[in-house]
C-alpha cells in the first residue's frame, strides 16, 4: 500500500513538471524560431550591401589601372597637349572600343585646365564639347589635385566614374576621365545573388523633364507623380510594391534596414530589405529594395524545430517511466537494506573483539621487536668505535650530539676536546662549507642519504680532505629525529688526483704545442689562390691533433709541360696523436716525391707513398700494419674553358659537380690503402682516372669522417644523402656550400660525439 502511494504521488509530480517543461518549450521554440528568422533576414541585409559594394570596388580597380595607362600614352599625351581634335580622337577612338567591349565603359572624357573646366573631347560622343563640366566628382579632383570616384545620377541612372588630373613634367595639362551608365545593374546583382531587386532615386537630384523623356524609352521607369519623393529607376521583379512608399531616402538607416523578415508571396517566404546608394559626395540618393527566398531556410527551421519537439516529448514520457520504477525499485531495495545493516552489526562486533585479540599480539610482536633492536644497536656501537671513518650523531635541531673514536683519528682531538674548544655544538658551523644548508634540506626532503666532499684542517693546521655522508634518520610519523654524518679520510686521494690533473694539462700543453706545428703544415692557401678562382676547406679534428691532413704542390711549367697543381687530401690511420705522427709522415714523403724526385703522376705518386711508409713504419718486419686512404688529383688548364684532371684514389673517391651535367658524379679510387701489409696492397697498382671538365665545375676531396658521422637512430650520413647535399649546392658559391654542409653536419650529429677526423676540400675549376 505505501509503494502504491509514493508511486501515486511521483507520478503527479513528474507529470506536473512535463507540464512545465512544455510550456518553456514552446516558448524556448518561439523564441529559437524568431532569433534565426532575425539572423538569417539580416546576413541577408549584409550579402546584398557586400556584393553592391564589390562591384563598385572591382570597377574603382580596374577604372583606375586603366586610366594611369592612359595617362602614360605619350602619344594620346602629345596630341592633348597640341590639341589636335581630330588626331586624339582618332587614336583613342579603336582603344575606347576595346575598353567598352572589355570593362563596359561607357564615357571618356578629355577635359582642358584652360580655358577653366572645359570639355576637349568627348571620345563617346566626339560632337559634344566646350561645355563646362560642373560634376562633383570632377570638381572635388579640381580641388584636390588628386583621383575622385564614385557614383553620380544622371539623367535616368547611375553611373561610375573615376578622374585623375593629366600631369605632364609636374605641370598640369587637364584633366582624364572614364565612368560607366550602370543600365544592367539590377540583373548583375541578381546573376550573382539571385534576389531580386528594385532601385529608387530621390526626385531632389533629377530633372522631371529629362526623366519624362527618358521614360519613352525605358519602361522599367514609373510615372513622376507616382510616388511622393521617389521614382522608380530599375526593376526585376513586379512583386515589390512602392505605390505607399512615400518615405524620405534620406529616413533609411546608413547601415540599411529589414522591412518584413517574412513577407509571403504567392505562398513562398521571402525577406524585404533595404539599404541606401551613397553618391560621391556621400549624400544618400538612392535605395536598393531587394526580395530574398527564405522558403525552403524557413521551411527547414520549423522542420528542425517539430522534430525537436517530438523527441524531446517522447524522451520526457521514457524519463517519467523511468523515473517511476526507479524509485519503485529503490524502496524496496532500502528495505533489503536495513535487514543488512542488522546483520552486518552483529559481524562488527565479532570482528571488534577479534582485532582486539590481534592488536595483543602485536604488542607482544615489538616488545621482541625492541628487545632484538637494542642487540642491534649494541652491535653497531662495536662497529662505530672500531672503524676508521668518523661517525658522527646530529640531533633534530642540527647540533653535534656523539662521534666516534675515529673523529681523533681523522682530526687530532676527541669530539669533546672540539666541543671545548669551539664553544659551539653548531654543525653547519662545524662543518665549513657554505653548501652545507642546502646539503641538509636535499637529504630531509629526499628521505636519502647525500654524499659531499669537504676542506677542513686538524688539530696542527693541516688540511683535511673528507667525503662526507648525510643520512637522515625519521621516526614512524616521518618526524626527522637525528642526522647520521660518516666522514672518510680521502686526504692521499686528493693529493694523487691533483698531481695525475698537474700532468694531463703538461701533456694537454704539449698535444697544442703540437696542434700549431700541424696547423703550419696546413698552409697551402696562397697555393690555391693563385690557380683557382674559389675554394674551400672543412677541417675538424676529432681531437686536439688529427690524422687527416690536406696537401698541395706546385708544378712550375716547362718547354714541354704547362703549369700543375698537385692536390691530396689524406686519411692516417687512427686519430689523435698517432694519426697526427702518420701525418707528419705522409707530408715528407710526399714533398721528397714531388718536389725531390720530381714524380708528378697520382697513381705513381701513390706507389711511392705506399713504399715509404712501409720502409718508414719498418713494416716489413714489425707487426705495424698503418696506412693511408688517400685521393690525389693532379690539375692542368687546357684553355679559359677547359680543364684536366688526372685522379688516383687509395680506397677514397673523387667527386665532382658538373654545370653540364647538372648532377654529382662519384670516381671510385683503388681498393687498396698506401701502407700496410696485406696481400692486396702488395700485389696490386693504382689506377688512375683521367678527365676533360669544364669550367665552373666542382670538385670534391673528402675523408671518410663526414660520411661516417652517425646521428639520431645511429644512422651515418652515408654516400647517396652526402652526394644529395652537393646536389643541392654545387652551384652557390664554396663559401656558403661550407656553411651549409657544417649545419647539416651539427644537425645530423645532434648531442652524439665526433666519430672520426672530417676533412672536406671544395675547388671551382
Amino acid at each position: 500500500m505505501t509503494t502504491y502511494n509514493l508511486s501515486n504521488k511521483i507520478s503527479k509530480s513528474a507529470l506536473l513538471a512535463l507540464l512545465v517543461i512544455f510550456i518553456l518549450l514552446f516558448f524556448y521554440f518561439r523564441y529559437s524560431y524568431f532569433q534565426n528568422t532575425k539572423q538569417t533576414a539580416e546576413q541577408s541585409l549584409i550579402n546584398n550591401k557586400n556584393v553592391f559594394t564589390s562591384f563598385l570596388k572591382n570597377d574603382s580597380i580596374k577604372f583606375s589601372v586603366t586610366i594611369e595607362l592612359i595617362s602614360r600614352n605619350k602619344t594620346i599625351k602629345k596630341l592633348f597637349i597640341d590639341k589636335k581634335f581630330d588626331s586624339l580622337y582618332k587614336y583613342c577612338l579603336p582603344e575606347f572600343k576595346n575598353l567598352e567591349k572589355k570593362f563596359d565603359i561607357t564615357h571618356w572624357y578629355f577635359i582642358n585646365h584652360e580655358p577653366l573646366n572645359t570639355c576637349f573631347l568627348r571620345v563617346h560622343r566626339p560632337k559634344m564639347k566646350g561645355d563646362i563640366i560642373q560634376r562633383n566628382t570632377f570638381l572635388n579632383t579640381v580641388k584636390t589635385k588628386n583621383k575622385s570616384n564614385g557614383l553620380e545620377i544622371g539623367s535616368r541612372a547611375f553611373a561610375y566614374r573615376v578622374i585623375q588630373p593629366y600631369i605632364n613634367n609636374d605641370t598640369l595639362i587637364g584633366y582624364i576621365e572614364i565612368s560607366r551608365d550602370l543600365d544592367n545593374f539590377l540583373e548583375l546583382m541578381k546573376s550573382k545573388t539571385s534576389d531580386e531587386y528594385s532601385l529608387l532615386i530621390s526626385k531632389k537630384y533629377l530633372n522631371e523633364k529629362k526623366w519624362n523623356n527618358a521614360r519613352k524609352k525605358y519602361q522599367n521607369m514609373t510615372e513622376w507623380n507616382l510616388m511622393n519623393d521617389v521614382v522608380l529607376i530599375d526593376k526585376t521583379t513586379d512583386n515589390i510594391n512602392f505605390k505607399t512608399f512615400n518615405h524620405n531616402i534620406d529616413s533609411i538607416p546608413d547601415y540599411g534596414k529589414i522591412i518584413n523578415r517574412n513577407i509571403k508571396i504567392n505562398k513562398k517566404s521571402y525577406v524585404l530589405g533595404v539599404f541606401p546608394i551613397f553618391d560621391a559626395t556621400k549624400q544618400k540618393v538612392g535605395a536598393f529594395f531587394y526580395l530574398h527566398d527564405v522558403d525552403n531556410i524557413y521551411n527547414e527551421l520549423i522542420k528542425n524545430l517539430i522534430i525537436q519537439t517530438i523527441l524531446f516529448v517522447l524522451s520526457s514520457i521514457i524519463l517519467v517511466i523511468i523515473l517511476i520504477k526507479f524509485y519503485t525499485e529503490n524502496l524496496k531495495t532500502k528495505n533489503k537494506i536495513l535487514e543488512k545493516l542488522v546483520d552486518e552489526r552483529t559481524i562488527e562486533i565479532k570482528m571488534k573483539n577479534e582485532e582486539l585479540l590481534q592488536q595483543n599480539e602485536e604488542i607482544n610482536t615489538q616488545s621482541e621487536e625492541l628487545h632484538r633492536v637494542n642487540q642491534e644497536l649494541v652491535k653497531l656501537s662495536v662497529v662505530a668505535s672500531e672503524t676508521d671513518n668518523s661517525v658522527i650523531i646530529v640531533d633534530n635541531k642540527l647540533n653535534l650530539v656523539w662521534a666516534n673514536k675515529a673523529f681523533k683519528k681523522i682530526y687530532g682531538y676527541s669530539f669533546e676536546e672540539y666541543i671545548q674548544r669551539e664553544e659551539d655544538s653548531s654543525f653547519i658551523k662545524y662543518s665549513k662549507n657554505n653548501k652545507i644548508s642546502s646539503y641538509i634540506d636535499e637529504c630531509i626532503k629526499n628521505k636519502k642519504s647525500v654524499i659531499y666532499e669537504n676542506e677542513n684542517t686538524n688539530k696542527n693546521g693541516d688540511i683535511v680532505w673528507v667525503q662526507t655522508t648525510l643520512t637522515p634518520i625519521f621516526d614512524s610519523n616521518d618526524v626527522l629525529e637525528q642526522i647520521i654524518v660518516i666522514e672518510s679520510d680521502i686526504t692521499i686521494i686528493k693529493e694523487a688526483n691533483n698531481e695525475i690533473l698537474f700532468k694531463n694539462k703538461k701533456i694537454e700543453s704539449s698535444i697544442r704545442y703540437a696542434k700549431t706545428i700541424q696547423q703550419a703544415m696546413l698552409l697551402v692557401e696562397s697555393r690555391l689562390n693563385s690557380f683557382f678562382p674559389e675554394y674551400m676547406i672543412i677541417y675538424r679534428p676529432k681531437d686536439i691533433v688529427s690524422g687527416d691532413f690536406y696537401w698541395v704542390a706546385d708544378i712550375p711549367a716547362t718547354k714541354k709541360t704547362p703549369e700543375r697543381k698537385i692536390i691530396g687530401v689524406i686519411d692516417c690511420t687512427g686519430h689523435g696523436v698517432p694519426g697526427a705522427f702518420m701525418s707528419m709522415i705522409g707530408t715528407q714523403l710526399l714533398n721528397r716525391i714531388v718536389h725531390e724526385k720530381k714524380i708528378s703522376s697520382p697513381s705513381k705518386i701513390l706507389q711511392k707513398l705506399h713504399e715509404g711508409v712501409i720502409v718508414a713504419l719498418k713494416q716489413t718486419v714489425s707487426k705495424n700494419d698503418d696506412g693511408m686512404d688517400v685521393v690525389l688529383i693532379s690539375v692542368e688548364k687546357l684553355n679559359k674553358n677547359n680543364n684536366k684532371i688526372i685522379f688516383s684514389g687509395a680506397k677514397r673517391p673523387l667527386f665532382y659537380s658538373s654545370v653540364e651535367t647538372k648532377k654529382t658524379n662519384r670516381i671510385k679510387g683503388t681498393r687498396k690503402s698506401v701502407g700496410g701489409k696485406s696481400y692486396k696492397n702488395q700485389l696490386s697498382e693504382f689506377e688512375e682516372h683521367e678527365l676533360i671538365l669544364k669550367k665552373d665545375t666542382v670538385l670534391y676531396l673528402t675523408t671518410d669522417g663526414y660520411i661516417d658521422q652517425n646521428g639520431t637512430e645511429t644512422k651515418r650520413i652515408g654516400t647517396t644523402l652526402f652526394k644529395k647535399y652537393l646536389n643541392e649546392i654545387y652551384t652557390k658559391p664554396l663559401s656558403e656550400q661550407k656553411k651549409i654542409l657544417e649545419h647539416k653536419l651539427n644537425k645530423h650529429q645532434g648531442a652524439f660525439e665526433q666519430r672520426d677526423d672530417i676533412t672536406i676540400m671544395g675547388i671551382r675549376l
